[in-house]
């Protein structure tokens, strides 16, 4: 294994070289992330816009803090956002470590770790692309893999050690992204189907195991939703959530539904609305109220939107993310995820024919990775030598975040799940392996 993993250090050095010669570290998202760290220092507030620019509101309670407060904390120390980039390498070498740990502890051969980890780095370059620009992507997969491996450690071990080392983790994710609000059901879940499948039924044991995690969830919900209401008058966890229902979801639908132009109307006449609100608990429900109004009333559409962006959450090559990185284009360019849910697949053609050919060639090979990625989940789930406990976690964590990510899938979304794909991609070599292995007795 020696040489992987000098291939993993060797890979990442790679890319936090070119990040520091071209300087291409940022998204549209990234300018948010700074400005929020500078005002956790500044300000002691949790917006995340520049504080001296018109107020945006729903930005106050728009990102929760962890990120942002390692971000300023290395920016104020040190002087030097490159430092937070080479954390963010470190980290996703240790989530490709831990993978290869846990792979290890199953037993896989050495020769399918190997080939499962390099094929997965070179036809994935979101990963590397995200451990060097400014986004939480690389903290966020470091925590939720943790969690991941303590829970197919809980299968094996009943131990409160591991349900408590879970529910801290449980609350960083909660401090990190919104997304992790709901992981506490997937876990709750797992915790079920272990009690009931090493004991036949849930034990008392295994209940008060559940409400630890329960406790870990609501306390730090409870403790962030305060600071919400501090700073907005209204207790709540984030505004992402109205956020996403009103401009994404409800715009998004009525732009398949009636064209570009006609949802961009109505997506500044709620505007007009939501500036009038008079305090932010009703900015807020009323946000939320606009978008479930569309989705009620054209739910098919919604649910093909939906449906298409789960899809997409599986099968983005990254092209936003490979070309910000690369100098192609610019953060603040229109992602191809929006102009395809505004317009169509037609975008998709634009793009080809506009993009470098390098360009083309690693979308290209990267699209038809996630195709075969795709099917060897499946099989992943029907291989019959698959641990138990490794099927049930991986089902659990694979679908709800490609779930929870739902109409907005795009690659640099499937980066939490990254680390659970090479442990997909090692058990498909080591069948491929097995089966040589046979033919040549035969």
């Amino acid at each position: 294994m020696r040489n992987t993993y000098l291939f993993i250090i060797l890979y990442h050095m790679l890319f936090f070289a070119v990040a520091m010669a071209n300087g291409n570290i940022y998204l549209i998202d990234s300018y948010g992330y700074l400005a929020q760290a500078k005002n956790l220092f500044q300000y002691q507030s949790w917006y995340a816009e520049e504080w001296n620019m018109p107020v945006l509101i729903d930005y106050f309670s728009f990102r929760p803090p962890l990120y942002a407060l390692l971000l300023g904390t290395l920016i104020n120390t040190i002087g030097s956002v490159y430092v937070a980039l080479l954390i963010q390498n470190i980290l996703s070498i240790l989530s490709i470590y831990t993978v290869i740990v846990i792979l290890q502890k199953f037993k896989l051969n050495h020769r399918a770790i190997k080939f499962g980890t390099v094929a997965s780095l070179i036809f994935f370059p979101t990963q590397l692309v995200m451990a060097n620009l400014v986004m939480s992507e690389i903290l966020f997969q470091f925590l939720t893999l943790q969690i991941f491996y303590h829970c197919a450690c809980f299968y094996y071990h009943h131990t409160w050690k591991n349900t408590i080392i879970i529910g801290l983790l449980l609350s960083l994710v909660i401090l990190t992204k919104p997304v992790g609000l709901f992981l506490i059901i997937p876990l709750l879940v797992y915790y079920f189907l272990v009690g009931y499948q090493k004991h036949g039924q849930s034990s008392v044991a295994q209940l008060a195991h559940m409400l630890l995690l329960l406790s870990f969830h609501f306390i730090t919900l409870h403790l962030v939703s305060k600071q919400q209401e501090h700073q907005t008058g209204y207790y709540h966890y984030s505004s992402i959530k109205a956020v996403t229902q009103q401009r994404y979801h409800g715009r998004y639908t009525l732009a398949a539904k009636f064209g570009n132009d006609y949802a961009d109307r109505w997506n500044d006449s709620c505007w007009n609305v939501l500036q009038a609100a008079p305090n932010y608990k009703i900015r807020y429900q009323t946000m939320e109220a606009m978008g479930d109004s569309i989705i009620k009333t054209y739910p098919f559409t919604f649910l093909y939107l939906y449906a298409k962006g789960i899809a997409v959450f599986f099968l983005d090559p990254g092209r936003h993310d490979l070309f910000a990185f690369m100098g192609i284009s610019k953060p603040s360019d229109t992602g191809l995820f929006h102009q395809t849910q505004s317009t169509g697949f037609s975008a998709i053609i634009g793009m080809l024919r506009n993009a470098p050919i390098l360009g083309v060639v690693i979308l290209i090979a990267s699209f038809f990775w996630n195709i075969l990625v795709v099917l060897l989940i499946l099989l992943f789930f029907l291989n019959k030598e698959v641990p138990i406990a490794l099927k049930i976690v991986m089902f659990l964590f694979v679908g709800y975040f490609a779930a929870a990510t739902g109409m907005l899938g795009v690659a640099r979304y499937r980066s939490v799940i990254f680390p659970q794909i090479i442990i997909v991609v090692a058990y498909a070599f080591e069948i491929w392996f097995k089966y040589r292995n046979k033919s040549k007795v035969y």
